[in-house]
């Protein structure tokens, strides 16, 4: 099982574990001409994000064991490296479904595919929102979806919110920052937040990984100071 206790190390190489997994054409595809399409979103959602979902995601299949297929890896890569992609020229609170049309809308991408499994993928990229009240609609889309959302790591929540933050909002002053990433990871992650996981395996794995998370994150002493660390070793 991959298991990186500070993901904001997660290798590129990250690639590589599923590469074996992918047709090579397929693989060559979405590497050379998907990913580098998020050079052009906000850090919260760049290269690193997609790679830290696969990380999540090759731990969840691993899980689940002979409950999904090879050809479903697939799709779920395919998912992952779409489910942000929209961002590149879209808003936030629609990403998901543009991201979706995307995904339809690929005629390169119809040539590795047939059309139910296309449909699949876009319902997958659709589905993944955390504050989604509906349950995805395939065990790809769940996978996906609790690959986005990943385990509550407060130093990468802290540091993919500042940087959502200072890319969408012309706030500088540090301490209103600060309050609006408390109150906005609190209401997500919090211990009556909206996120969710829609696998036992995804909600078992990524609690051991979070440690109790959830206590510290309505400690606002706690978060205060790991917002200035991060402040100090970054900004």
């Amino acid at each position: 099982m991959l298991l990186f206790e500070n993901i904001k190390y997660v290798p590129a190489k990250i690639l590589f574990t599923w590469k074996p997994l992918i047709r090579e054409d397929l693989y060559n595809y979405l590497i050379s001409v998907i990913l580098p399409k998020y050079k052009n979103v906000d850090i919260a959602h760049d290269e690193q994000h997609i790679r830290e979902s696969l990380c999540y995601a090759k731990s969840i299949t691993n899980l689940l064991r002979n409950k999904i297929t090879l050809h479903e890896m697939e799709l779920i890569f395919t998912a992952i490296l779409y489910h942000d992609v929209s961002l590149v020229n879209s808003p936030r609170e629609t990403h998901h479904i543009n991201s979706a049309k995307i995904v339809k809308g690929d005629k390169i991408l119809k040539s590795f595919f047939n059309q139910k499994d296309i449909n699949i993928i876009a319902d997958a990229v659709e589905d993944h929102r955390s504050s989604s009240n509906r349950p995805p609609r395939s065990l790809v889309g769940k996978v996906v979806a609790d690959s986005d959302t990943g385990p509550i790591q407060i130093d990468n929540l802290i540091r993919r919110s500042y940087y959502y933050h200072i890319s969408n909002s012309k706030e500088e002053n540090k301490l209103k920052i600060f309050d609006e990433i408390f109150n906005s990871l609190n209401k997500k992650y919090g211990k009556n937040g909206y996120s969710k996981y829609w696998l036992k395996e995804s909600e078992h794995y990524f609690n051991l990984i979070s440690n109790n998370a959830k206590e510290r994150l309505s400690n606002r002493e706690y978060m205060m100071n790991e917002y200035n660390k991060f402040l100090k070793q970054t900004v």
